[in-house]
């Protein structure tokens, strides 16, 4: 139940942290989870990022979403390119 509890806030805080960045928030955001735990979010690649993941030449970063919680973190990063699909 506890765990539950603790992916249910993240979720909701990954939420707010996403919405504060894409509606123009700024360039970085952090937002502190009740009971432990946070979650960050900037316009750019954290560095905690693994350096040797293969990105695609020319996409551009639109943010970036770092959590942690009870010992666990993460990273999403999202990149945009005007390629087609097909390329």
């Amino acid at each position: 139940m506890h765990m539950r509890r603790s992916v249910a806030l993240l979720l909701a805080a990954s939420l707010v942290a996403v919405f504060a960045v894409a509606c123009g928030g700024g360039s970085s955001k952090k937002v502190s989870i009740p009971g432990g735990g946070e979650i960050s979010t900037s316009n750019k690649v954290p560095s905690s990022f693994p350096s040797d993941f293969p990105t695609y030449g020319g996409a551009k970063v639109q943010g970036s979403l770092t959590g942690k919680n009870n010992g666990i973190t993460g990273v999403t990063v999202t990149w945009q390119t005007d390629d087609s699909v097909s390329k």
